[in-house]
């Protein structure tokens, strides 16, 4: 059981990765193209989709002591503001077109 579980937190944070890595080159294309605007658009909305899962895992009791020690010793204030957390953007955003 316990390899199963190990093999499914790698998973997990292999896609994560994944996922950040195709985030950064987007942001990459997006500012060697001059699109400020745009890189800073989709930055904050991935810093609110962020924000939203650690919320729902914050006000839930979904976190162990360790990681939410881990939270406050790098961000004090954050925690507070993810017992109050409320998206900007909800489930749909439209992204700006760089021309």
């Amino acid at each position: 059981m316990l390899t199963v579980m190990r093999d499914q937190l790698n998973s997990v944070q292999g896609m994560t990765a994944f996922n950040r890595i195709m985030d950064n080159q987007k942001l990459q294309t997006l500012l060697s193209r001059g699109c400020i605007t745009q890189a800073y658009y989709s930055l904050d909305v991935a810093q609110d989709e962020d924000m939203e899962i650690l919320s729902r895992f914050v006000t839930h009791d979904q976190l162990d002591a360790q990681a939410v020690q881990y939270i406050s010793d790098r961000d004090p204030k954050l925690l507070g503001e993810l017992k109050t957390f409320k998206s900007k953007y909800g489930n749909s955003w439209a992204e700006p077109e760089c021309k």
